[in-house]
């Protein structure tokens, strides 16, 4: 069964399930919207899909099933959008459908949860009622939740964060000491997200060399 939730964010809200789907490309790309926010706020999972042959056609319509709590299922349902501005909806609606069924029969009796999977500019564009129709469909065994709320562009989302922190200090409603304090909580925002909890007595220069030290390390 199929339960919709509507104009709720889902990454403050992963941690009440069991299972977590993720809309993706074949091309190893977490890059926007909540693909975004699950590659920030839990590496595990955007490392994983590194690991995944690139643009490997035959991932299309599997899932890749990252352990942890929660699971996370990364499903490759579409190849990728080279102009969405003239093919905005590049969805592998059978892949979509094909992966869903899987994730059905693999998780019964497990609270799943889902964006409107595949129907953002971010993870396919496709047709939100031919999606929905999808996962009526797919989840016969199972129950999901799906948040249908407006996924947004992590670039817009950081500049206005960043613009809101800068403002405050410019119309003196904050201090210095507290300026930084909110430099260093969005800088940790942007390359760990909302779970993992900022280490404390860094400067905002030794977190940033922190950081990018642990991304190197990562990537090596």
């Amino acid at each position: 069964m199929v339960t919709y939730i509507d104009n709720i964010d889902l990454i403050y809200h992963v941690k009440e399930y069991d299972v977590i789907l993720v809309g993706t490309t074949i091309n190893n790309s977490l890059g926007n919207g909540f693909q975004k926010d699950v590659s920030r706020s839990f590496r595990h999972v955007e490392l994983a899909n590194r690991e995944t042959v690139y643009g490997d056609k035959k991932k299309l319509g599997t899932s890749l099933i990252v352990e942890g709590e929660p699971v996370f299922c990364l499903c490759y349902i579409y190849e990728a959008r080279t102009n969405p501005s003239k093919k905005p909806d590049v969805l592998n609606y059978e892949a979509l459908h094909r992966c869903l069924c899987q994730i059905d029969d693999k998780f019964q009796g497990k609270k799943i949860a889902t964006t409107l999977i595949g129907a953002s500019e971010f993870d396919g564009g496709g047709d939100p009622d031919k999606v929905k129709n999808i996962l009526n469909e797919a989840f016969t065994k199972s129950n999901v939740d799906v948040y249908t709320y407006e996924q947004k562009n992590f670039r817009e989302v950081d500049a206005e964060r960043f613009g809101r922190i800068v403002k405050l200090r410019t119309d003196g409603k904050i201090t210095r000491e507290e300026y930084e304090s909110l430099k260093k909580e969005d800088l940790w925002l942007r390359y760990r997200g909302i779970y993992e909890k900022m280490p404390e007595g860094l400067s905002y220069l030794e977190l940033r060399d922190f950081l990018n030290h642990n991304k190197q390390y990562e990537e090596d």
